[in-house]
Order: structure tokens, then C-alpha cells, then sequence
């Protein structure tokens, strides 16, 4: 997984499984000392199908369908999922 987010949370992330389609945009400078702070990075991502059979302890994530959107400021994912077998709406929003 780009950058390790699922990880920072304790979800393994060969766990998750789905279809996503994507769009990057990256903006770098063309210099041979490149550091991961003068990249700028924009994700967006229509994710379908989202499982994640190991959330947490008690808590599993099944037939998903969120709009991930991601980038040095933060990350946004609001969509349909199915936790623990009940249907629901997710919003997770974080600022970085």
C-alpha cells in the first residue's frame, strides 16, 4: 500500500481487497536530490467491492464502496460499506 496508511492503523495491508480506479497526479521538481517533501501528490480513487475481513479485533469491513481522495494535507473517504453484516455510511476524514 502507497505510504503505509493502513498499516499506521494496524490493518494488514495484503488484507484489503477490491477494485479501485485511480487517478495520480504527482508534481516534482527534475533535481537529482529529490526528498519525498518537494514531491506534491494528488490521489483519487473509486473504490468498489472494499473488504476488509480484520478492521480491528471485532470489526470487519464487506462490500464497500467508498471515494478515497488523498494527499499531503490529509485523506477523505465517504461511501456504502457493510460492517459486521450491517449496511452503513462511512465518512472518514483526517488531517495530516
Amino acid at each position: 500500500m502507497p505510504l503505509g496508511y493502513p498499516s499506521r492503523y494496524g490493518v494488514k495491508p495484503d488484507t484489503i481487497t477490491g477494485e479501485a480506479k485511480s487517478i495520480l497526479t504527482l508534481d516534482f521538481p527534475l533535481i537529482k536530490e529529490l526528498k519525498m517533501q518537494d514531491v506534491v501528490f494528488d490521489v483519487t480513487s473509486d473504490v468498489k467491492a472494499l473488504s476488509i475481513p480484520t478492521l480491528s479485533k471485532k470489526f470487519t469491513i464487506s462490500d464497500g464502496f467508498m471515494k478515497l481522495s488523498i494527499n499531503r494535507k490529509g485523506l477523505s473517504a465517504v461511501g456504502e460499506i457493510i460492517l459486521n453484516g450491517v449496511n452503513f455510511s462511512a465518512q472518514w476524514l483526517e488531517d495530516f
